[in-house]
Formats: C-alpha cells, structure tokens, sequence
C-alpha cells in the first residue's frame, strides 16, 4: 500500500531544500554581504535528513558566517513537506498590505524541487501565513537541535 506522504512527494516532485531567511530592517554589518542575517535550512541527502542555521552578523559567540548542522528525524521532515504541500509554497507569489513600511527588512522561503520557488519580500503581506507557518517550524526545529547557533530575528 503507498503512504499519503509518498503520493504527496510525487506530486511535489523531490523536494531536496526547505528554507526561511529573514533580515531585520535595521542597517547591519554582514559577514557575506550576499546572504541574509539568519537562515534555516532542512535538506535531504540521500537518505539523511539535516538542519542547517547559518548567521551572517556579529553576536556574541559569532565573529565570522557561522553555521552548525544536526540531522532531521523522517517525520520533522515530512512536517515542512507538508506545509509546502498544504500551503502551495511551490507555487506562491507575495501580495504586499497597501501602505507604507519602514525598517520591515526582508523575509523569504526557499523550496528547491523538479520546480523551484524562492520569493523574498520587503514588506508585511496580505497572503503571509502560508511562509510564516513554514518560518515558525523550521525556527522551532532550530531551536530544539542546535544549540550553538541561536536565532535572534526568526522566532517560532
């Protein structure tokens, strides 16, 4: 009998990257001025599964781009898989609120698969739910794994 979750990832393709970045609207020094402040990354390789955070500013403890990886367990896994699924991220497009924002920063997702989809955005939007969903679970994988690495801008 094939599971919900295998017909789910076909019909995602194969999804092989998971992940939200933010960076606050404040000015702030970067280590690599091409990355966001923080990011959170679940991949699949192979048959593993892993979490990455990445911090691109000075903080205590952190004086150079840092990142520290734990592994995923199959289930935290398909929970993003899921949340991409439910909340079509593959195929999401930002709506930005009317009016006008000030020191908002950036946000974005990333899913990479046979189609791909990475929107970033400057501004709070009408349709947000769907990548603020996917943001607080990859955050609170985060904080539940790794523990060198804390997140300051990203909250679960």
């Amino acid at each position: 009998m094939i599971s919900l979750l295998l017909l789910l990832g076909a019909a995602l393709g194969d999804i092989t990257e998971i992940a939200a970045q933010r960076t606050p609207g404040k000015p702030l020094p970067f280590f690599e001025p091409d990355r966001p402040a923080e990011e959170v990354l679940a991949k699949k390789d192979g048959d593993k599964y892993l979490l990455s955070v990445r911090i691109n500013v000075r903080r205590p403890s952190v004086e150079k781009f840092s990142e520290e990886t734990a592994e995923l367990t199959r289930k935290e896994w398909d929970s993003l898989v899921d949340i991409v699924s439910r909340e079509k991220l593959l195929d999401w497009k930002p709506d930005p609120k009317d009016g006008l924002v000030f020191d908002w920063g950036t946000a974005g997702f990333r899913v990479k698969a046979d189609k791909d989809n990475a929107p970033t955005w400057t501004t709070p939007l009408k349709n947000g739910d769907g990548p603020e969903l996917l943001s607080k679970r990859l955050a609170s994988l985060a904080r539940q794994k790794i523990s060198g690495l804390k997140l300051i801008y990203m909250s679960p």
